[in-house]
């Protein structure tokens, strides 16, 4: 760009940000700064955009306009046939005309219209539990199913039976099919457009896959643009190779192991008449290994419903005297064992997420030779933190979480006493901390930066380098600040190593017991001509290229430990501690991306940012996760294929129908589970209250929209989606199973007896979904009322338990026992409420 352009570029820019529309420009980067002539301009904005990015989307479509300036009436190029992956930096303006400034990893840049952007579905107020993200561009979320059903090009007989009755603030889901139907043997592929697009992958794997476009493809087929809820999109795929899930319902088997379903809906009808065939899908397994699981410490995975069919209730049906039935997606292969498939799955996501759950301990030298580096050592964590935010923001970084301490040592207390076990000098200079977005790094890190350092008082240049690393990997063990399963790492900042006696490998033995990884960073400073410092520091060296042994492929070097070289003016303490934090961070990104890849193919399988910017380096930190947590990436244990299955509600032996007590679970967004634990703690406090008759109906519409996804906006809203539970196994016997007068009247009645009722039933969900919140679980049969709140019984204890289930592909979901929201009695006969008041009301 010529002088004089960019003199009229700058003021054009000024000029915008006098404009009433656009005087709100978001982002962390001065949108001023963000304008480019043409695509090769993109590169010289690298520096600049590092670790600013603030949020990801995607470019989906024809025609996409990419402008150099956020007012510019003429683009400076054109997309075609576009899907891309982005992330966002700033934004001018509100609405569709709003522009956003985007990056491809590819390097492609520039100004896009809000409405260029993947259909901005969250940008509709879909329901009170939607998360809200401090970015730019949030994650890409589904349509729901009312935009979905109203958008079909075409009917099929999946989605007309999905679209009938369904909530409207639902959101569009499926499951890809094809595992055990040879009629979906060849799966259908996955494209970059519903017309004309290329080929992305023909794949078969197991997700509950957001819907987030349909229209019309060839031949007269419906596609629908699909992706995995957690910033990542798979592309454009034939509706008929989904299994649509209009329910938030799932259900597993019974603890008595009775319940068996079908592949065939007219080999259940048979059984159910004649006695046969038999039924081909069973748990396989002996009922206290089903309790065992319906009752233990993981995830409650179950066979998401699709519908319910009830034949006494459809005046279509053959034979209303036919058992109702389930139709559900079932998951895993048929035949006999299916249970344990699912059981595995469960135990598999537990491994993964405490893959995620990162605990960082840095340990640093703070003898004389490193005290005016100490606020330089601050200074690279706080970049860390601050870019680890802002990565976290986008969802598809798939950042792992993160626990971070420092802690400082100098040497031996005692110069006679110099063995791995002997007292050491050391101080915590920032406990064990949580970080994320929006974290406060300036309290935690405080320490660091008025630390004075620790005095030697051995005094030699040689120091208790390795042994203040096995000593304080202990900590570990002992902190309860620290996530309980995640990997441990050991960050190790210094210039001088321990005594020539000292031993890596016995050091190297003792983390290994610790499940502790050693990782250090060399600090080369002016020795001034001292020999002995000289030695000190060569020595820390070849000590640090022992310890990550383990860890390097092949031959450990020194060229494969970090170094900050003090010596050069040019150094930048800050940049190469954050980057070795990333480096960290990174081989566990990388070890998550490996086995997505497993799962998906290299086609569908994106590496985030953070993953590819270390591809390089010969640490394989990452495959030393894997591998000590028995998640071999070849293996193939995370793909769990599906296909439908008929569960009856009811089985029949010897002419006698016995109904079956199948374990129902109700499907919760992590945001919506937290936001309904919040207002029933509150409620269970206010019963009894004068703000009890206001709030309780407050509750009865958060709750019903919570179960049912609807967003209820009058009265007629609310009992339509009360009739709609009140027919769904699983929902019928929940706390809005009453009927809405029921309910009401007890919310209006100040008679102490039905408060009494009142206040149990809100505190039994109450307990339920605190125990969540805390991860422990309490069976029902362990609990008793104090007359305020339930508790545990005398001499019973809960136990840890997951709810969260995060799969290697996926959104995450929260999975809970059907029996939260089953209320321990149930008060009727109760006179109507006043019909001048009913959930909508002053």
């Amino acid at each position: 760009m010529t002088p004089p352009l960019r003199l009229i570029a700058r003021l054009c820019a000024v000029a915008l940000t006098l404009l009433p529309l656009q005087s709100r420009a978001q982002g962390l980067i001065d949108t001023s700064l963000l304008q480019i002539d043409d695509l090769a301009d993109c590169g010289d904005l690298t520096r600049l955009l590092e670790g600013r990015e603030s949020g990801g989307q995607w470019l989906i479509g024809s025609d996409v306009d990419i402008y150099g300036l956020p007012n510019a009436r003429r683009p400076i190029t054109r997309l075609n046939q576009s899907f891309e992956k982005v992330s966002c930096y700033g934004q001018v303006g509100d609405g569709d005309s709003a522009r956003v400034f985007v990056a491809t990893p590819g390097g492609l840049c520039g100004w896009v219209t809000r409405r260029a952007l993947l259909d901005m579905h969250q940008n509709t107020e879909i329901s009170p539990f939607e998360r809200r993200a401090e970015a730019v561009c949030e994650t890409p979320r589904a349509m729901t199913f009312e935009d979905f059903c109203a958008n079909l090009p075409s009917i099929t007989v999946s989605a007309e039976a999905a679209c009938k009755g369904v909530p409207r603030g639902l959101r569009a889901k499926g499951v890809l099919m094809g595992s055990t139907e040879a009629a979906l043997s060849e799966p259908f592929p996955f494209m970059t457009a519903p017309f004309g697009g290329t080929e992305r992958a023909a794949r078969l794997f197991f997700s509950v896959l957001e819907i987030h476009d349909v229209a019309p493809g060839p031949d007269g087929s419906v596609m629908v643009l699909t992706g995995d809820g957690e910033g990542e999109m798979f592309g454009w795929i034939n509706l008929e190779a989904l299994a649509l899930w209009p329910t938030r319902l799932g259900l597993f088997y019974d603890e008595e192991g009775h319940g068996a379903m079908f592949q065939r809906l007219r080999d259940l009808v048979r059984n159910w008449r004649e006695g046969k065939p038999n039924p081909d899908i069973l748990a396989g397994l002996p009922p206290a290994r089903l309790v065992d699981y319906i009752h233990g410490g993981l995830q409650l995975l179950s066979y998401p419903i699709i519908r319910t069919v009830d034949p006494a209730r459809d005046p279509l049906a053959t034979d209303p005297a036919d058992t109702a039935y389930h139709e559900v997606i079932f998951l895993g292969q048929t035949g006999t064992g299916s249970a344990s498939q699912l059981m595995n799955q469960s135990a598999f996501a537990r491994r993964v997420e405490a893959l995620q759950q990162v605990n960082v301990m840095i340990v640093v030298d703070t003898t004389e030779s490193m005290r005016p580096y100490l606020p330089l050592i601050r200074d690279g964590i706080s970049e860390f933190v601050r870019d680890y935010g802002q990565r976290s923001l986008d969802a598809a970084n798939r950042i792992p979480d993160v626990r971070l301490s420092v802690v400082a040592y100098s040497d031996f207390l005692d110069p006679n006493r110099t063995g791995l076990d002997d007292p050491i000098r050391t101080e915590e200079l920032m406990p064990p901390t949580r970080i994320g977005p929006g974290f406060d790094v300036s309290g935690p890190l405080a320490g660091i930066t008025t630390h004075p350092g620790l005095d030697d008082p051995v005094g030699l240049r040689e120091e208790s380098a390795l042994e203040a690393v096995a000593q304080l990997a202990k900590g570990f063990d002992n902190g309860r600040a620290w996530f309980e399963d995640g990997p441990r790492i050991v960050l190790h900042i210094a210039d001088h190593g321990s005594r020539q006696g000292v031993r890596p490998r016995e050091i190297l033995d003792r983390l290994e017991g610790l499940n502790t990884y050693y990782v250090p960073i060399a600090i080369l400073t002016d020795d001034r001509g001292d020999p002995a410092a000289t030695m000190a520091r060569e020595r820390f060296m070849s000590q640090a290229t022992d310890m990550m042994s383990p860890l390097v492929q092949g031959t450990a070097g020194p060229s494969d430990v970090a170094r900050i070289d003090f010596k050069d003016a040019q150094s930048r303490t800050p940049e190469v501690v954050r980057d070795r934090l990333d480096l960290v961070l990174s081989e566990v990104v990388q070890a998550v991306t490996s086995l997505r890849g497993q799962i998906l193919g290299d086609e569908l399988s994106q590496s985030s940012a953070m993953a590819q910017d270390m591809a390089s380096s010969r640490v394989i930190l990452d495959e030393k996760l894997l591998a000590d947590r028995g998640l071999d990436p070849d293996a193939g244990e995370p793909i769990v294929q599906a296909a439908t299955g008929f569960a009856p509600l009811s089985r029949k032996a010897s002419g006698l129908s016995t109904p079956i007590d199948w374990t129902y679970t109700v499907s919760l967004e992590p945001g919506q589970a937290r936001f309904l634990r919040q207002n029933f703690e509150a409620m269970c406090g206010l019963v009894g209250s004068p703000e009890q008759r206001r709030a309780f109906r407050q509750l009865i519409i958060q709750l019903a929209e919570a179960f049912s996804g609807d967003r209820a906006e009058s009265n007629e809203d609310v009992r339509a989606i009360l009739s709609d539970l009140r027919a769904l196994p699983g929902a019928d016997r929940s706390f809005l199973a009453q009927s809405p007068d029921v309910l009401l009247s007890r919310a209006d009645s100040t008679d102490p007896a039905i408060v009494d009722e009142l206040r149990r039933d809100v505190c039994w969900i109450s307990y339920h979904l605190g125990n969540m919140d805390a991860r422990i679980y309490a069976r029902p049969d362990q609990l008793q009322w104090t007359g305020r709140e339930f508790a545990l019984k005398p001499g019973e204890e809960v136990i840890r338990r997951l709810y969260r289930y995060k799969p290697v592909v996926g959104a995450e979901t929260v999975y809970l026992p059907s029996f939260f929201f089953v209320l321990p009695s149930i008060v009727t006969d109760q006179p109507k409420a006043d019909e001048e008041c009913e959930f909508f009301c002053n």
